[in-house]
């Protein structure tokens, strides 16, 4: 599944930096998270995010700026990505 394309108009390197993070959020929650949300299993889930996860960092190289970057985030950047994947 191809999640929607928006135009992306930064200002600054951490606005894009942001803005590849949320990007790549959105990645995870249409090709990961939609995905394995009806195995009422609750280790076959993990499982199945875990294979998809893996997947996706393989194919689409954004999502892994999600899990490296955070060092960088400002206290309320930080706040507002955790807090989507708390979702």
């Amino acid at each position: 599944m191809a999640t929607e394309q928006r135009p992306i108009n930064v200002e600054t390197k951490q606005a894009l930096l942001v803005a590849i993070m949320h990007h790549g959020m959105d990645l995870v929650e249409e090709e990961v998270l939609k995905q394995v949300i009806d195995l009422a299993d609750p280790v076959e889930r993990l499982r199945a995010i875990m294979v998809r996860k893996v997947r996706l960092v393989e194919s689409r190289k954004e999502v892994a700026i999600i899990l490296n970057e955070h060092q960088t985030l400002t206290a309320a950047e930080k706040r507002a990505l955790n807090a989507r994947k708390k979702q």
